[in-house]
């Protein structure tokens, strides 16, 4: 399971692009959780990166996007994408699902299968 703190960056002149991308993830809910698109990305790409799956280029989050809320946490679910190779096909993985938990009051983002 990984665990982040998640910490509150200035604003930068120009915007870096992503280090995943994020199909479907909706920013409005984002702001409303507290949470940037860029620290999802982050998090992301390290959980994935440790856990085997660093061919992994983002994840797809259910349209509308669903998030489920509790006193502790928000939590909502994607899949990973993957590269296909350039042959259209891909890897088996293709259908792993994962599941993010941000802690409010300790402003931690968990993954985890």
């Amino acid at each position: 399971m990984e665990e982040r703190e998640l910490e509150s960056e200035p604003e930068k002149q120009e915007e870096e692009p992503l280090s995943m991308d994020l199909s479907g993830l909706n920013e409005d809910a984002l702001s409303m959780m507290g949470i940037s698109k860029r620290e999802v990305a982050d998090a992301l790409r390290t959980w994935t990166q440790e856990h085997g799956f660093s061919s992994a280029t983002g994840a797809q989050f259910l349209e509308p996007m669903l998030v489920r809320f509790s006193e502790e946490k928000y939590s909502m679910d994607c899949q990973l994408i993957f590269a296909d190779g350039g042959n259209g096909i891909q890897p088996e993985d293709a259908q792993t699902k994962l599941t993010m938990d941000y802690f409010k009051e300790k402003k931690l983002l968990q993954i985890h299968k």
